[in-house]
């Protein structure tokens, strides 16, 4: 669970900070709604997002994030983001897998990265726009 700090950033897209909260479910069966855990979002990119727990994940797990970033939904297709303000205020969903977790030094929380492995597409557009909106 160690990071190598000497090692090249190998991301194809920088990743943005942004603290919301993240609410985390392991996928596993049977499958239990609402009885995950709350972390706090680090930061986000195209391709995952990292953020910080009160609870480790092993590597290789699969998570249920419900990621509550403020604006992301504006950049969606759909008619619904405009006459719907539930839609408008929803947490982008994704599943992603755990590729690294180490304590925080000094605290009691760790950081979590993952991958994303499964998001709508259309969602996952509309996030994409969101972040480079944000780099702009």
């Amino acid at each position: 669970m160690n990071e190598n700090k000497d090692r090249p950033d190998k991301r194809s897209s920088p990743r943005i900070s942004e603290e919301v909260v993240v609410d985390v479910n392991i996928i596993s069966y049977p499958f239990k709604e609402g009885s995950g855990e709350q972390g706090m979002l680090k930061d986000v990119a195209e391709g995952g997002l990292s953020f910080k727990s009160p609870i480790p994940y092993e590597p290789g797990t699969l998570l249920q994030l419900k990621i509550h970033l403020a604006g992301w939904q504006r950049h969606k297709k759909s008619y619904t983001r405009i006459i719907d303000d539930h839609v408008a205020v929803a947490p982008l969903t994704a599943i992603a897998k755990v590729v690294r977790c180490h304590l925080i030094p000094n605290t009691n929380n760790y950081e979590v990265g993952g991958k994303f492995v499964d998001i709508y597409e259309d969602d996952y557009q509309a996030m994409v726009k969101h972040l480079k909106d944000m780099l702009s």
